[in-house]
């Protein structure tokens, strides 16, 4: 991704200066924190640049800050005078591994909010603001004095139904890893969202004064996801948005399908850091993890358990609405010799010919019973183990052959 430069500021007597860079942390003078700039960006959200991210989204008037959402406190929310919501999260990061949690964090705000209504929401903002009851229509009015309310009621409740939200992660020095971070949101299940990765700059103009400039890292399209439901409207399986068929589910028991993938995530490990994980387990025979170039319709490696043959195993495999996959695959398919020596054993190349589909997969492993817990346990160590070495086999393949296409 392209650098910035730092601001020049040209003065009357001719006279150039380039203005220092501050880095936004606690050790930066001691005069800066997370509280400090959510505080900045609450009472300035003109400085956002969500025109950047939708030039449709309409102007951000701040609501209040720390809003309860029953998973956690979001640290800013928006709405717009359409009633579209805004949840925001600022962080100044230290690691990897907080990049990762503050997505994982907004995601599960944003599917809780999915259960509220307007009242919902007003109630909360009341009383994350104590600015008592009905602040949410009067904050709105203050900002916009001829807002249709019945409009934005109506606005608000499906932005909320339909997970409708614009998600912004906002921080200092998010630079690294923000591409394999939207590869990450990309495998949340029913929420229909955007997503913002905003770095904000902070420049010393002088000893009482400071320059802040938000610019966007990165941004989704807007994501969607197949959802299968039961007949009591429950979830039931969030499955890949492509032609993909589940290896096997003669279950119909989805916790118990749960409770494997819990066990089988407490024990992956990747060699690869880069690799996004999935955030919960799946409720359904397939575990699966999005490869590049990363949306959830393209590239993606899969554990599986086929109960019927008492068999599982894991496997690659390309969607149909992937358009490079031949040529891809068959890039792949020189280098087989390589990818098999660092994979540490043979894998099984198929491409039907009729219908484009393709599997790189494993050996198979059996199994008696996965309710044995030495059967269990060994089943698990195997996939996960496979399921590592695959990934460093491949993805640094798959990115070398995606990335001239996608970037």
């Amino acid at each position: 991704m392209t650098a910035f430069t730092s601001p020049v500021v040209i003065g009357t007597d001719g006279l150039n200066r380039r203005l220092e860079r501050i880095p936004l942390n606690a050790g930066s003078e001691g005069q800066f924190s997370e509280a400090w700039l959510q505080k900045a960006l609450f009472d300035q959200p003109t400085a956002i640049p969500v025109n950047e991210i939708d030039p449709h989204i309409g102007p951000l008037v701040p609501i209040c800050m720390e809003l309860e959402t029953g998973a956690g406190p979001a640290d800013i929310l928006y709405v717009t005078p359409s009633g579209q919501i805004v949840l925001a999260e600022t962080k100044l990061w230290r690691n990897a591994d907080a990049r990762r949690e503050v997505l994982a964090q907004i995601l599960d705000y944003a599917k809780q909010l999915t259960a509220w209504s307007y009242d919902d929401l007003a109630r909360e903002a009341s009383r994350s603001s104590q600015q008592g009851p009905g602040y949410l229509m009067k904050r709105m009015l203050e900002s916009h004095p001829k807002l249709d309310t019945a409009v934005f009621v109506d606005g608000v409740n499906r932005s909320l139904k339909s997970g409708d939200f614009l998600l912004l992660i906002i921080g200092d020095g998010i630079r690294s890893g923000a591409e394999s971070l939207v590869g990450f949101l990309q495998q949340y299940g029913n929420l229909r969202f955007s997503l913002g990765l905003i770095e904000v700059a902070a420049y010393r103009l002088s000893a009482s004064e400071m320059l802040l400039q938000p610019r966007i890292l990165a941004r989704t399209e807007v994501l969607t996801r197949m959802v299968i439901v039961n007949e009591k409207g429950e979830t039931v399986q969030e499955a890949p948005t492509s032609e993909e068929q589940e290896i096997e589910n003669p279950s119909s028991d989805a916790s118990w399908f749960a409770a494997f993938w819990t066990e089988f995530m407490g024990v992956l490990r990747l060699d690869d850091p880069t690799q996004p994980l999935a955030i919960r387990p799946p409720r359904a025979a397939n575990y699966y993890l999005y490869l590049p170039p990363g949306s959830s319709n393209q590239v993606w490696i899969s554990a599986y358990l086929m109960q019927s043959k008492f068999e599982a195993g894991v496997y690659i495999t390309f969607g149909k609405a992937f358009q490079y996959s031949a040529e891809v695959y068959a890039a792949l398919l020189d280098q087989k010799e390589d990818i098999e020596r660092e994979f540490g054993s043979k894998l099984s190349w198929e491409r039907n010919e009729a219908t484009g589909k393709i599997w790189i997969a494993s050996e198979r492993v059996g199994y008696k019973d996965l309710n044995n817990p030495e059967d269990r346990a060994r089943v698990i160590s195997h996939l996960a183990d496979v399921m590592n070495r695959m990934i460093n086999a491949f993805r640094h393949r798959l990115v070398a052959l995606t990335v001239d296409r996608f970037h």
